[in-house]
């Protein structure tokens, strides 16, 4: 839609991406620059592996990004306070590490958090392919 700042803007793997690209022109000294040049391209996993490798600057991108998704998770769970939320989708395949951060954010900064029902974070199994499942279960029901 153009607009920005709000939770689908800021906490995508298109936005990670874009965060990235920005920070690599800005850093070019930044192992990410190294590894986008072995990948050949910048995806939604870069400043994962750069971070990995002990970039500071991928560290504080992956850090932003958490915050991100963290909110929009704290949001919902305040707003509907499920007992789980699935998390899918390219970036959840970051596995343990980022479910683990993200459910410490959830845990964190719910509302009433020690006194409200516990909100589980999960890597959801269907990963990229929910959104066709979705659309599919739609399509029978009419």
């Amino acid at each position: 839609c153009g607009r920005g700042g709000f939770w689908e803007a800021c906490a995508t793997a298109t936005e990670l991406i874009r965060d990235t690209k920005r920070a690599m022109e800005k850093h070019p000294e930044s192992l990410k620059n190294e590894i986008d040049k072995k990948e050949g391209k910048v995806t939604g996993l870069t400043a994962f592996d750069a971070m990995d490798a002990g970039d500071k600057t991928a560290k504080a991108l992956v850090s932003r990004y958490i915050r991100y998704v963290g909110e929009g998770l704290v949001n919902i769970g305040n707003y509907i306070r499920p007992e789980i939320i699935f998390m899918g989708g390219g970036i959840s395949n970051q596995g343990d590490w980022f479910i683990k951060r993200l459910q410490a954010y959830v845990t964190r900064y719910s509302y009433g958090a020690k006194k409200n029902p516990h909100i589980t974070v999960v890597k959801a199994t269907l990963n990229n392919e929910a959104g066709n499942f979705s659309a599919a279960a739609l399509l029978a029901k009419t």
